[in-house]
């Protein structure tokens, strides 16, 4: 049994054109909603909304109780906008999915492919991490590749694909700059205790998440060095020095230097006033690609 609660026609209609052959109830209102999940034993509910306003994910969390382990899966079907992000973090969990209506005749179907097959044994298969598609995507949504670009596409992927415990997704939104259009201008963590602090986590646990549920054979430590120096390239495109960047983010000049020889393989200077436009950005994605599991 599938329940189905959206305010908007064109969504229904998109939404209903997939569930052919599945039985399904469906609700335009809060208190019609309310009432099916209480006189329905749901195993999938799916949301449909162009802005998921704080009112919503209240109802969501409210109704749903996606905070607990059991329940019905809930399919979110919204547009990809930093707000609607944002707004539902917080309630992120094993039962929630996000489906981007930019791409919902491709995303949906896999999305109830995967739910519905939840009290399998074996669960479905996890998308692969492919860093070409990733930079194909992010090129195809900002017209070009800038600076943390593809750390915030790899953000966003694993968000979405990856069942990830909620302080597990806290830090990948906060390392990958998930939310932060332009990559700044507030300084990212500079280390596994500090993000651990930002997010509310220990920092073995999350050092141990990471491990365990990211596809990368790379620790949080050397993410979160990316995450600094694509920050500190992206920034310094702005105006400053390296210097600048470094004190900025609470660093000696030595130690940026250090992660740019160490992961670019190259020196700041030759990273920065030295390189082609998006240059950094093709660097990361190799880098990526050597240490990708998947």
């Amino acid at each position: 049994m599938i329940v189905v609660y959206t305010r908007h026609r064109g969504l229904e209609q998109v939404i209903a054109g997939h569930l052919s052959g599945l039985v399904h109830r469906t609700a335009t209102s809060p208190s019609e909603f309310r009432l099916l999940m209480t006189t329905e034993t749901p195993e999938i509910v799916i949301v449909g909304a162009l802005e998921c306003t704080a009112t919503l994910v209240r109802l969501l969390k409210n109704t749903l109780q996606l905070d607990r382990r059991r329940g019905p899966s809930c399919i979110v079907v919204t547009r990809v906008t930093f707000d609607n992000l944002r707004n539902l973090r917080d309630i992120r969990g094993h039962r929630l999915h996000l489906g981007w209506i930019e791409e919902i005749e491709e995303s949906l179907p896999k999305l109830l492919d995967r739910v519905k097959g939840r009290g399998k044994r074996l669960p479905p298969a996890l998308k692969p991490l492919r860093i070409d598609e990733l930079r194909e995507d992010q090129t195809l949504m900002s017209g070009n590749v800038e600076s943390g670009q593809t750390l915030r596409a790899l953000g966003l992927w694993l968000l979405n694909e990856r069942p990830l415990t909620p302080a597990l997704a806290r830090a990948v939104d906060a390392v990958c700059r998930v939310l932060d259009d332009d990559n700044g201008p507030a300084p990212p963590a500079t280390s596994v205790a500090e993000l651990a602090k930002r997010v509310n986590a220990d920092p073995r646990k999350l050092g141990y998440l990471w491990s365990t549920r990211i596809p990368l054979r790379c620790t949080l430590e050397q993410m979160i060095q990316w995450s600094v120096l694509l920050w500190a390239v992206r920034n310094r495109e702005h105006g400053g020095t390296w210097r600048d960047m470094a004190r900025t983010v609470d660093l000696s000049l030595q130690t940026l230097q250090r992660y740019s020889q160490k992961l670019a393989r190259c020196s700041l200077t030759d990273l920065g006033e030295n390189s082609p436009p998006g240059w950094v950005e093709t660097v990361f994605a190799e880098w990526l690609s050597r240490v990708a599991t998947e």
